[in-house]
């Protein structure tokens, strides 16, 4: 078998551990830094209000959940659940989905809520959970008066 002599054909290559090594924490910082821009938005409490806090038991109302992106990035992936504290309480399509809420932006979701005819007058508690893709989820609570 023939020995292959490439000469100088092919450029040596010397690998300096070091370099290597701080392009690949500077590649890192870089990742994150873009990866936090992306879910880094700062909302502002989440406010809740009934059209009508007062009802009684058999009726609807609405409740508006209004988000604001206090944030210098847009916020991408946000989802909005409303739940009840008790069975008495129907929320209408609960879970809701905006794709993108743009930086100094604000929101309102809609929801239906309704009282079982046979629901005993007291307060209801509802609470909205509000997370976007990368940021804690972020919590309100409001009340609904049943007559």
């Amino acid at each position: 078998m023939e020995d292959l002599d490439f000469g100088e054909s092919l450029p040596k290559f010397n690998f300096n551990i070091k370099k290597i090594g701080t392009v690949v924490v500077a590649l890192v910082v870089v990742l994150a830094l873009i990866y936090l821009a992306l879910g880094a938005v700062t909302q502002a409490p989440v406010s809740m209000q009934f059209e009508e806090p007062r009802i009684k038991a058999g009726e609807s109302t609405v409740l508006k959940v209004v988000i604001v992106n206090t944030g210098e990035e847009d916020a991408v992936g946000v989802n909005v659940l409303l739940t009840a504290s008790s069975a008495v309480l129907n929320v209408t399509n609960p879970s809701r989905t905006e794709t993108i809420i743009g930086s100094r932006a604000k929101r309102a979701f809609e929801f239906t809520v309704s009282v079982n005819a046979g629901a005993t007058p007291g307060t209801y508690k509802l609470t909205s959970i509000v997370q976007n893709i990368g940021d804690e989820e972020q919590r309100a609570t409001a009340y609904l008066e049943v007559e």
